[in-house]
């Protein structure tokens, strides 16, 4: 297989799709492990305990309430998301609430976006061998950043915004559609991408920046750019019926100035030392303030390659315009600036590994290195993906990981005590009240570990409180 990409330059059309079909069924192969996971963490709130999904009206309620408005327990997020809540009721009712229905699912529409990242790759490169673009196919499919969220169920508003995202950008692309069909084609994409997750707003941005800096005529640039600000505008005044999340809700909610600044900061190299070095992964990760970390030998190392790279960019005239568009369009969702994401999770960066990836594959080019960079995104992967198989491997991991977050103490404090281990939830519990002492469900936990521990006396002066 190895020699047969190596000689694919020129291929004809049989050729080309057999070997899409071994991308896919490859990528198939990988992620199948995820079929025998079970429900993790949101996984239960959402899917498992949530009544609603079971009820036909849901499909229109979906359209009208809060996302999470429509859980057993209900309250506000500021999230609407209308489209995920529709597709969980669907899958449910046409198949079964089983958990490998829905990681099936997640396998599905995960192919479907690498295919996509190929296509788009495809449009952009056609000078190049095709065994590249089948490469970037694979790099985005099995870069262990995307283990949460192909293992996770509760990531579908990544996987169906990214999907819907990934057809607009492809059609808008693509020279040789006309006007009318690449408008109905990539606005239905768009419209998918707003409707499973507020960050789909960054591909209205993506049309926008493709749309203004393409080759077409004006009246067919002024067309568009009149269709995605139309769209756009649309989606923020129905989202508007439910509210939008508030900043004060976000890790340095309330910072200004230089330290909102070292939080973005902070941030933004985050999602590259995960983008960059995928054993760091973690399921759930903290930010802290300070810029200058354990991690500061490697953003030097970082910054110092981002020059060259840029140097030799401009030497070179190697044209990494659009991913570059891509990257920066993909990170202001999650960059803290505006109040769309609530903490630092892998699965954020599902899309920032795009661009990365089409640099990669550009850059490099030799069959043999790509291929061993496959085989070990392939073993980072599967070994991440471990980490979602059940609840307690997952909180298991996460002490060890990050064991300075309330939420992670919180989650292990359930977990021992459905185990009926009450000593070690109720430690779990009040360690995590130590690290936040506002944490209310912390708080309520160790209420329902102590009456079921029999230790009344303890615990109802906690209940009067």
């Amino acid at each position: 297989m190895l020699k047969k990409l190596n000689k694919l330059k020129l291929v004809n059309r049989p050729q080309a799709v057999n070997l899409t079909i071994w991308c896919v069924l490859a990528n198939v192969f990988l992620w199948s492990q995820t079929l025998l996971f079970g429900f993790v963490w949101d996984d239960y709130p959402t899917v498992v305990s949530n009544v609603s999904l079971r009820e036909w009206n849901v499909l229109w309620k979906a359209f009208l309430h809060d996302f999470w408005a429509l859980h057993n327990h209900p309250q506000m997020s500021g999230y609407w998301r209308p489209l995920v809540t529709v597709v969980y009721s669907l899958i449910g009712h046409l198949f079964s609430f089983n958990a490998w229905i829905f990681h099936g699912l997640s396998i599905s529409i995960h192919t479907t976006n690498a295919i996509l990242v190929k296509k788009i790759f495809d449009e952009l490169n056609k000078e190049v061998k095709y065994s590249l673009a089948c490469f970037a196919m694979l790099l985005f499919a099995f870069h262990p950043v995307q283990s949460e969220t192909v293992s996770f169920i509760s990531a579908l508003p990544d996987l169906l915004s990214a999907l819907g995202g990934l057809w607009m950008t492809y059609c808008l692309l693509k020279t040789d559609s006309n006007l009318k069909r690449r408008m109905v084609f990539s606005s239905l994409g768009l419209v998918v991408a707003l409707l499973s997750k507020e960050s789909g707003l960054s591909f209205a941005l993506l049309a926008l920046v493709l749309t203004i800096s393409s080759s077409r005529s004006r009246s067919q640039k002024l067309i568009e750019v009149s269709v995605w600000l139309s769209l756009a505008s649309i989606y923020v005044a129905l989202h508007g019926m439910v509210g939008f999340p508030k900043l004060s809700e976000f890790p340095g909610g309330a910072l200004e100035g230089a330290d909102r600044i070292k939080l973005v900061i902070d941030a933004f190299w985050n999602h590259i030392v995960l983008l960059v070095c995928p054993w760091t992964i973690s399921p759930l990760k903290t930010l802290s303030l300070n810029v200058w970390d354990i991690w500061t030998g490697l953003k030097a190392g970082v910054l110092l390659m981002a020059v060259f790279f840029s140097i030799r960019i401009y030497i070179q005239k190697v044209n990494y315009r659009i991913p570059i568009l891509m990257f920066w369009c993909f990170w202001l969702p999650v960059s803290f600036l505006f109040p769309l994401e609530k903490h630092m999770a892998a699965r954020y960066d599902y899309l920032l590994v795009i661009p990365y990836v089409y640099i990669l594959t550009r850059e490099i080019k030799e069959t043999f290195i790509l291929f061993a960079i496959v085989c070990l995104f392939a073993i980072g992967s599967f070994y991440h993906a471990q980490k979602w198989k059940s609840d307690e491997k997952l909180w298991g991991t996460l002490i060890e990981y990050d064991n300075a977050s309330s939420v992670v103490w919180n989650q292990w404090g359930v977990i021992r005590l459905k185990q009926n281990k009450f000593e070690s939830a109720f430690n779990a519990f009040a360690m995590a009240r130590s690290l936040d002492p506002g944490y209310q469900e912390a708080f309520f936990n160790e209420i329902v570990t102590l009456v079921k521990s029999q230790k009344l006396r303890i615990a109802m002066p906690r209940m009067e409180e």
